[in-house]
């Protein structure tokens, strides 16, 4: 909130006060909105990455249901408040003196920090097929250190594909790349392009391609100079305005438990970062990473170019709604291999091929 030291005074209590003691008659009416929200939430590339990466836990969660919001009653959901909503977990920032008076409603509690799941299995795919996710693309992710290197290499890699994929060929729309710190130690590095589906396989090459290159020659003069400018000039910035940023990425860092840079620390720490140090991070990114893929399609040219009968003995089989609108599929199982048909597509795999 923004406003007169009287207007915060009076409007950060209320909403401690409102923390402290839910207005919990209202549940079922707010579940109600939210399963509204959950009933247009589409499947993105970055919740299957998170998913893949994480399984049913942590930020994993973010691709299943919603469940709670069907089953959780006012004695689970004030004893969660009570657990987290206190003043040992929270953050106060203002960008002036506190007004005189200020007092908060929060009960006392322990300090929550979050720390990333040990992962609940052993092996993740390096690649795989997304379905149910509209854009044709590609997208992959991987978990990487924190570092002030890390948090360059990302946007350098977006910039250096979206020149690549937009710029020269023409195959991307958008390239999207995020950074995103997940606790004290470990951030999600997320590069993804959409593209036609006539090309996506064009496009898969091509942002594999660019990112290996990247990885071997490291950035451009160009490319570093870039980033460069991202940096904000104290001199040239509204005051108030990057006072309130730094506030903000001050809080996030305390209730996270990660180090806090200043500005001028990040500064130094930025110059300090060389080529080298960029390219270790992307080569990082492009070793590691799981790659999803969207579903091949008749839109594909290679996908075209499948047989149209199956080549192995198969039993006689029952066409299925598949999970697409419109989709049919017949799958078929004999001694030799399995064969599935959908959208006149025929794949077949012979089980002397599986390991």
């Amino acid at each position: 909130a923004s406003g007169s030291p009287e207007n915060i005074r009076t409007f950060l209590p209320a909403v401690a006060a409102s923390l402290a003691r839910l207005p919990l008659d209202r549940l079922e009416l707010e579940a109600g909105i939210l399963r509204a929200e959950a009933a247009r939430l589409e499947r993105s590339q970055f919740t299957v990455i998170l998913a893949t990466l994480f399984g049913s836990r942590g930020p994993g969660v973010e691709l299943h249901e919603e469940w709670g919001l069907q089953t959780q009653g006012p004695a689970a959901v004030q004893a969660w408040a009570d657990e987290h909503f206190t003043s040992g977990n929270a953050v106060l920032m203002l960008s002036g003196p506190p007004p005189e008076g200020l007092r908060f409603d929060l009960p006392s509690g322990s300090r929550k920090v979050f720390h990333l799941p040990e992962p609940g299995i052993d092996h993740r795919p390096a690649q795989m097929e997304a379905r149910g996710i509209q854009q044709a693309g590609l997208a992959l992710g991987t978990l990487i250190p924190r570092s002030v290197a890390a948090a360059l290499a990302v946007p350098l890699a977006g910039l250096r594909l979206t020149e690549k994929l937009r710029h020269e060929l023409g195959l991307a729309y958008t390239v999207a790349q995020v950074y995103l710190p997940l606790d004290p130690e470990v951030a999600l590095a997320y590069l993804g392009a959409d593209c036609e589906p006539t090309r996506r396989l064009e496009m898969g090459e091509r942002f594999i391609l660019a990112l290996r290159e990247l990885a071997e020659s490291g950035p451009t003069d160009a490319e570093m100079e870039k980033t460069d400018s991202a940096i904000p000039d104290p001199e040239l910035v509204d005051p108030i305005m990057l006072a309130r940023s730094e506030l903000q990425r001050y809080g996030l860092d305390h209730l996270l438990g990660s180090p806090h840079l200043t500005l001028p620390e990040w500064i130094e720490a930025h110059g300090r970062t060389d080529r080298d140090s960029i390219k270790e991070v992307v080569r990082e990114i492009a070793e590691h990473a799981c790659v999803i893929v969207p579903e091949p399609g008749l839109s594909s040219v290679a996908a075209r170019e499948e047989v149209d009968e199956p080549t192995v003995d198969a039993i006689e089989s029952t066409r299925v709604p598949g999970p697409g609108p419109g989709d049919v599929v017949s799958l078929a199982v004999g001694d030799a291999g399995v064969s599935i048909h959908r959208d006149g597509l025929m794949k077949t795999v012979k089980w002397e091929d599986v390991t």
